[in-house]
């Protein structure tokens, strides 16, 4: 994050999901990954500001009109001051900036990080979920010797992510697919699961959301299995809301269902990918579309074009998290021995 980034278009993105996540009580921890301001000219799409009438402030008009004031009125481009604007609600902030240019060698640069790092981790201790907005986003090829690169700091490491992750954490980052495609980009958003400290966060539950004013921006969060269902539940709100215009949900992970309480199913790339039922050990070909039939709550009994919808049967299946769906797994398996 830069002081010339904040109140244009994609920041505006990210104070909306984070304040829906404030308003269900969730204690942010946000640490900023601050870097110094740079000649590049990013960060200049503020002009959706200038339009008081836009269907972008509808969003969120108290956050709209306080960034209008501080980027249009005072013409400040600040991050520290903006945390006593009180945009968002049970909030610890840290704001060291990140830093090594004054260092001259790798050793100095490193031990500058990682202290760095140990101060970020205690300030930030009481925080349910860690909020990280480097520049460039995860570092995929995360070694020791990085942290000591000059664009180093442009960069969450995922050794930084796994020290919060085992301390208890849920995390949540900012980055951006770029100049990727798409088979680079589907890689990168599991790269917790995948690089060096897939260990770590082998349980994880990894989401996705992306904003799509501007520039493509995407926030990818870890969460811990105990809290899944209530972040789930969190970011279904939030998409089911008036941001669901401007924001989508790249899918990462298989979802996986229970069916009448006894049934496990699971969909692969949904919303459109194929679908399974796990029975006597494996994972088969869902071809009565059980899954399917339940989400869209099809009754096949009903007159033709008027069986879509039923409640009933939509209530017949729950989506669960990986972690309660490897523990039937493993249940059933202990079962049959």
């Amino acid at each position: 994050m830069k002081d010339q980034y904040f109140g244009d278009i994609g920041d505006y993105g990210k104070y909306l999901l984070l304040r829906h996540l404030s308003s269900y009580g969730i204690k942010l921890g946000i640490n900023w990954y601050l870097t110094k301001d740079d000649s590049t000219g990013h960060g200049s799409m503020t002009d959706y500001l200038e339009c008081i009438d836009s269907s972008l402030r509808l969003l969120d008009p108290e956050l709209f009109d306080a960034l209008r004031e501080i980027v249009i009125t005072k013409r400040q481009r600040d991050v520290i001051a903006s945390e006593s604007m009180n945009l968002l609600e049970q909030v610890t902030y840290y704001n060291d900036i990140l830093d090594i240019s004054h260092l001259k060698t790798p050793e100095e640069k490193r031990i500058f990080r990682v202290e760095w790092h140990k101060r970020a981790l205690k300030e930030l201790s009481g925080a349910d979920l860690i909020y990280f907005d480097p520049d460039n986003g995860i570092y995929e090829n995360d070694k020791t010797e990085v942290s000591g690169r000059k664009n180093s700091v442009k960069y969450l490491l995922t050794s930084e992510a796994a020290d919060y992750y085992k301390a208890g954490h849920n995390l949540v980052y900012y980055c951006h697919k770029g100049r990727r495609k798409q088979t680079a980009w589907d890689d990168y958003k599991k790269v917790l699961l995948n690089g060096k400290e897939s260990e770590t966060f082998a349980d994880a539950e990894i989401i996705c959301l992306t904003f799509h004013r501007g520039v493509q921006r995407s926030f990818i969060f870890a969460i811990h299995p105990e809290d899944y269902e209530r972040y789930r539940t969190i970011i279904d709100s939030f998409m089911t809301s008036f941001c669901r215009e401007h924001f989508s949900e790249e899918e990462v992970m298989p979802r996986y269902y229970l069916i009448l309480d006894r049934i496990l199913g699971k969909m692969e790339d949904p919303p459109y990918g194929l679908c399974y039922i796990y029975s006597n050990g494996e994972w088969i070909d869902d071809e009565e579309c059980m899954i399917r039939d339940r989400l869209i709550g099809y009754d096949p009994y009903e007159d033709p074009g008027h069986g879509i919808g039923n409640i009933d049967i939509m209530n017949e299946i729950e989506q669960i998290s990986r972690a309660e769906a490897e523990r039937i797994i493993n249940k059933e398996w202990k079962t049959s021995l």
